[in-house]
Order: structure tokens, then sequence, then C-alpha cells
């Protein structure tokens, strides 16, 4: 059996992977929870303080394979001590970005794709973009640039009530990361534009298995000049939504991806 393990901390950027999780019919426990005696397999993430003191604990004889599906990024400064925490204590470490993959020997590249089922999709436009991220630093001056610009950009938008109403609506989503290096995607980010057939506009990256899935990808201080020309025409981002759609939700999806990675 697979299941999913989730912190007692709640981050609001992960409520939408176990958004994504629930919707393909996984069963889901916290990572207190995970059974090491039994022969399933889970698979946590975020990792926090509450992961590896749990699995250092049991003393029987294991059974359950143990998965760490890392979302966070190799400049965030918890990256290299979870590495070091956790080692002999999981199976496998899964990353969602190609080049990311390549970073260390450890990394099984896994993607994380959408779901049909996820959220609402509807032809009803009320904004130009949406981001799901918190805006601070360099993504805060980008979002700026484009307001000061006349276009209309949701607030954060997490959970499906507030998702259904502004990333559902959106024209585009807008993904920045957080950190100048490592340009690596935000894959929850993908599997949500996905699943709401929103086309997607990404800062440069390295991942060029990903090249396909995006309108564009530009260079932060070039983006708010694409997204305003993109905006024009509106036909072509319904059109790049519908196929992103098909990508990651029809094509395959959250589940088959996870099954495959496992096989």
């Amino acid at each position: 059996m697979i299941i999913f393990a989730r912190t007692r901390y709640e981050y609001s950027s992960y409520q939408d992977f176990f958004r994504l999780v629930e919707v393909s019919g996984f069963k889901t426990c916290f990572v207190d929870e995970i059974d090491i005696a039994q022969d399933h397999t889970y698979i946590f993430t975020p990792m926090n303080g509450e992961v590896a003191p749990h699995l250092r604990n049991f003393s029987g004889t294991r059974r359950a394979k143990i998965i760490w599906w890392n979302l966070e990024r190799p400049h965030d400064e918890t990256l290299p001590s979870s590495m070091n925490t956790l080692e002999g204590l999981v199976d496998a470490v899964w990353v969602s970005d190609c080049y990311f993959a390549t970073l260390n020997p450890r990394f099984t590249f896994v993607r994380l794709a959408g779901h049909q089922h996820y959220g609402l999709r509807t032809a009803v436009r009320h904004w130009d973009v949406c981001h799901i991220s918190y805006l601070w630093g360099r993504r805060l001056s980008a979002v700026a640039r484009l307001r000061s610009a006349g276009v209309s950009v949701t607030p954060e938008a997490w959970g499906v009530k507030e998702q259904n109403a502004v990333v559902a609506t959106s024209y585009l989503m807008l993904t920045l990361h957080q950190y100048e290096v490592y340009p690596i995607i935000e894959p929850i980010r993908f599997a949500i534009a996905a699943s709401y057939a929103i086309p997607i506009v990404s800062e440069s990256f390295l991942d060029h298995g990903a090249h396909d899935l995006v309108v564009i990808s530009r260079p932060i201080d070039q983006i708010d000049q694409a997204i305003i020309k993109l905006l024009k025409d509106k036909d072509r981002l319904a059109e790049e939504g519908r196929k992103l759609h098909y990508k990651l939700c029809l094509e395959t999806d959250f589940r088959q991806e996870v099954e495959k990675a496992l096989s």
C-alpha cells in the first residue's frame, strides 16, 4: 500500500500537494503515524523536525519503504542538514526537476503531475495573472512592475475555495524562483496550473524536459514585458492552458507518475 505522510505542522504551500494526493485516491497519515513494521510504502513531504525522531525511534524489524519527496530547493538553508539528518532513515529521495536530480546521486527524478479533479475549470476570467507564492524580495519587485503597468495580479491563494476563485479565473500563472541561484522549476505550481488548465509563464530554468510545459520562460527582469505582450492574445493562452492540462492531467496524472516511479 502507498501512503502519503504529512507533518502535523501545516505549511500553506503543501496544502496543495496533499489535495493532489487526496483527489488521486491515496491514503494519508501523519509522519508520527508511519508504521515501519508494516509492509507499506510511505512518502513524506516536507522534511521538518517531526520526521527523523519518529523514524529513529523504531527499534523492531523494518518492513516499510520510506521515501522523502523533496520539493524544496538546493539553496534552501535546511536542505544540506536535511540530507545528513535522514542518512540511513530513508530508502529514496525524489525530486521533481530534471536538473535538480543531477546535483546529488541519491536523487531520483519523479514528475509531479496534476489531476483533472483537483479544481474548477471555467472560461470565466477576472484576473490577468495568478502566482500562488509568498511575495517578497525579487518576486515582489517583479509583481510590482506588472501591477504598475496595469496588469491585474491575484493575491495569494491556498486551498480549494480560494484557488477556485482566483486561479481558475486567471489568464496565466506566473512562477518566479525564490532565489537567484539554482534556477529550478516550482513543481507544485506546475501541477496546480495544469489541473486548472491555466498556462504557465516561468522565470528561466535549467530543466530542459519541462520547457514544453510553459508558454514562455524569461529572465526575471524581462518577464513583465513578456506577460504584457502575451495578454494581448487570450485565445493562445486558453489553448496553451488546455495543452498543459492534457499533458499533466490526462496523458498522465499524479497517481500514474507515483505508481510508475514505484514499479
